[in-house]
């Protein structure tokens, strides 16, 4: 309660008064000994601070809540010890986000001067803009309220991001081509010199009565195992390294289930294009001259 001078009042918020009420914890350490109405404190803002003149007391902070106010009006505290009309304060703190309170007590929300919405991705936005200003003109009395807000969006940079996004793309497709080139390339090689190293085996099953199409699907099948293998230890690396990258970042990167399926896809790819003339070129092989291969 107000154990000296007076709560502040409609009057105050109105005319945007320089006067503050202290706690009687403040108080007594800033004007120990002194009866602290009509004294002035300095109150500091974010860029500029104000000599506001003391009129009143409280009582102790678990007492703060019951304090007087009326519905135009409400004293914002600053750490929990000076109340200032709220006119005041959005003048001194400005007005993005101020929260009507009663001591460390929210109520409700009283002001915004700006909402700002985040989307995924730029084609989100224009699609979004109808839906936002429904809900706007719902929260403001229905589709006849009046529109006294403006939806800002920032075309220039959209376009800039859809420009840096396909750039992107395009440099991350050179990329993964070269790595499938190089890694397909890779592939075969292997493939090739194991052909080499099991021409006799080769030679053996022909003479067994292997066909040459029995010996393509065994070595495009071991191939295909191969790619399959690596395609599996680079999506595990992928999702690691985006887990790693959102606990270190904070940003959000979302694993698709068509981005794992393409990836297997593609690895099945490059297993039958690199993986098919080292079949070939086993199946084709003389089952003779395989036997005599030392």
């Amino acid at each position: 309660k107000v154990v000296q001078g007076r709560f502040l009042c409609d009057v105050d918020e109105q005319t945007r008064a320089q006067a503050c009420v202290l706690s009687v914890e403040l108080a007594n350490r800033l004007f120990a000994g002194h009866n602290p109405l009509a004294e002035f404190v300095e109150v500091r803002g974010f860029e500029s601070s104000q000599v506001m003149r003391v009129v009143g007391i409280l009582q102790e902070r678990s007492d703060v809540e019951k304090a007087p106010q009326s519905n135009n009006i409400m004293g914002q505290a600053i750490g929990a010890n000076v109340y200032i009309p709220l006119s005041t304060f959005k003048a001194l703190y400005g007005t993005k986000d101020i929260d009507r309170s009663v001591g460390a007590l929210k109520v409700e929300i009283v002001d915004l001067s700006e909402i700002r919405v985040e989307f995924g991705s730029p084609e989100e936005v224009i699609e979004a803009i109808p839906r936002l200003r429904d809900a706007l003109n719902k929260r403001r009395g229905g589709r006849n309220a009046e529109e006294d807000y403006e939806i800002r969006v920032p075309l220039n940079e959209l376009n800039a991001m859809r420009e840096q996004k396909a750039r992107d793309t395009r440099v991350l497709m050179f990329i993964a081509c070269i790595s499938l080139l190089v890694g397909g390339i890779g592939i075969m090689n292997i493939m090739l010199a194991t052909v080499t190293e099991r021409t006799r085996e080769i030679g053996i099953r022909r003479a067994l009565g292997a066909s040459k199409i029995n010996i393509i699907f065994q070595f495009l099948i071991e191939t295909l195992m191969l790619c399959l293998i690596g395609g599996a230890i680079g999506v595990i690396g992928g999702w690691g390294f985006a887990e790693a990258r959102e606990f270190l970042t904070e940003d959000t990167t979302i694993v698709k289930a068509w981005s794992i399926a393409a990836a297997f896809g593609l690895s099945v790819m490059v297993g039958l294009i690199f993986g098919l003339y080292p079949a070939q070129r086993a199946a084709n092989l003389d089952p003779i001259e395989a036997l005599r291969h030392t």
